[in-house]
């Protein structure tokens, strides 16, 4: 009975290879005289490296939300923001008139803050006001531009508008973002 190596290491956790020629005892033995282990480890995974994906970004405002700068609110809610279009809030919290103004019936901001915030078409918008105006409710001025919107808005105290993003907005207050 003899072994006869193929390959001898004498490392330890290094594995060495005997041609088999007695019996498997003899060879667990001769493994473990020559400090070779009994067993291949596996081999170790690399490690996995997870990248988190960076948080989207926000979609870019569509419409900018602007007050008079006397007006005492930092923010408004979307929902604050259609009762008072609706003229269901008619006063600030300090009790001042508000005095909302909105663009052009046929202007793209009118279209998009009339779908975003008042949660209606431009064109529902007609019979909802003919049934206000029955009430003695008027609907809310209308600028033809957004920089007539910015000058009604900085001039009259009370006033809400929204503009186009990208002006420059001095002497008002941001409410909010309509995105």
């Amino acid at each position: 009975m003899a072994l006869t190596p193929l390959n001898t290491i004498a490392d330890p956790g290094k594995t060495c290879r005997f041609e088999l020629k007695a019996s498997s005892t003899l060879l667990v033995l001769a493994l473990l005289l020559c400090g070779c282990s009994l067993f291949t480890p596996p081999p170790t995974p690399a490690p996995v490296v997870v990248t988190p994906k960076p948080a989207p970004l926000p979609k870019p405002a569509l419409l900018i939300v602007i007050a008079n700068p006397n007006v005492n609110v930092k923010s408004l809610t979307t929902m604050e923001l259609s009762d008072i279009y609706l003229l269901i809030t008619k006063t600030w919290d300090d009790g001042s008139r508000i005095i909302p103004v909105n663009r052009e019936a046929g202007s793209n901001a009118r279209s998009i803050f009339s779908r975003r915030v008042l949660k209606q078409q431009p064109s529902t918008q007609a019979a909802y006001w003919d049934k206000a105006h029955a009430k003695g409710l008027t609907p809310p001025l209308v600028q033809e531009s957004d920089n007539a919107v910015l000058v009604f808005v900085q001039k009259v105290s009370g006033a809400i508008g929204y503009v186009s993003p990208g002006m420059e907005l001095k002497n008002v207050k941001v409410l909010t973002e309509i995105r």
